[in-house]
């Protein structure tokens, strides 16, 4: 029987060897990807008109590590009352939104509910088009204080779930510059923990 079982826990060891080259490839090719994201956000800045962000500007912008523990399964539910409001911004406007759905989810074993919109003067170009505005405990941390964003896509929603992926959280304008309508993201969408990823504050001069 001991040599049984001495057997059993070398074949359970070298199972768990065999596949970690597999579980480390997926890791990297994961934070490839995240990487490729983030290059891609970069190089939108250059190209984008009134960018906040000159070339030099962008070798400020920080993310923490990509991270696949944050890269979440969620639950989506189509609100069936999908009215238009109007969401303040920063500069003490507002921009019109349609409710679209919210996303449920776990962190930590704790379930957490998030919102997500359409922008409805974009809805005609790009109707797939889904933004989800959100606070969490990093904010005026080791992020922007008034909160990030995440873009999603109605496309991306299979079965009634999706793939809610905090890496790729980003500032809105106004954590670069002033002067820009950035939505605050509602209450509704407040995280009480601190998300550690996606991007972090602005490590330049941010511009008034």
């Amino acid at each position: 029987m001991k040599v049984y079982l001495i057997l059993r826990r070398v074949m359970t060891l070298l199972a768990g060897l065999l596949l970690m080259p597999g579980a480390r490839a997926a890791a990297q090719s994961y934070s490839d990807s995240i990487y490729a994201w983030q290059h891609h956000y970069k190089a939108e800045f250059l190209v984008t008109e009134k960018s906040p962000l000159t070339a030099a500007d962008t070798g400020f912008i920080r993310f923490y590590p990509p991270d696949p523990a944050w890269k979440l399964p969620a639950r989506f539910t189509l609100r069936e009352d999908r009215r238009d409001l109007l969401l303040p911004t920063y500069n003490h406007t507002s921009k019109p939104f349609r409710e679209y759905g919210y996303l449920d989810f776990e962190i930590g074993g704790t379930g957490y509910r998030l919102f997500v919109y359409q922008n409805v003067n974009y809805m005609t170009t790009d109707s797939l088009h889904l933004f989800l505005p959100f606070t969490d405990l990093t904010n005026s941390e080791t992020t922007y204080g008034g909160g990030r964003y995440i873009d999603l896509s109605v496309a991306d929603i299979r079965d009634g779930h999706i793939l809610l992926d905090f890496n790729k959280a980003y500032n809105p304008y106004c954590a670069f510059a002033g002067g820009y309508s950035c939505p605050v993201p509602p209450p509704e969408n407040s995280l009480p923990v601190a998300v550690a990823a996606g991007e972090q504050q602005f490590a330049g001069t941010v511009r008034e």
